[in-house]
């Protein structure tokens, strides 16, 4: 059976530590755990939608930037036409883990 590291280095961090050191530095552990397990997620949803954007001709992605925050898709950058930005964010709410998406998208023609 694997142990992780992480908790082996926290039960030898932990000898010689009083109670109350030991408590937080689980909880800093506890902590990063999660804010990890957040990002991870974060970076998985852009993925999965920057893979569904590139298979897709009617979007260019240059000029388009993605992020993600528990589920929530931020969509920024600028696109040539309101269609092209209303579609863009059709398509990324049929991705999977997409709950809800924030289109900061700027249409900007192509004369400017």
């Amino acid at each position: 059976m694997k142990v992780p590291l992480l908790a082996i280095v926290l039960v030898l961090c932990t000898f010689g530590c009083n109670p109350q050191d030991a408590a937080n530095m689980q909880r800093d552990t506890s902590r990063i755990a999660h804010d990890t397990t957040a990002a991870a997620t974060n970076a998985q949803l852009v993925a999965r939608v920057g893979a569904v954007f590139s298979q897709l001709k009617e979007i260019d992605m240059s000029g388009i930037h993605l992020e993600a925050k528990s589920g929530t898709l931020i969509l920024g950058g600028h696109v040539q036409t309101a269609h092209q930005k209303q579609f863009m964010q059709q398509v990324a709410l049929e991705v999977r883990g997409v709950q809800r998406v924030q289109n900061d998208l700027r249409v900007v023609s192509q004369g400017n």
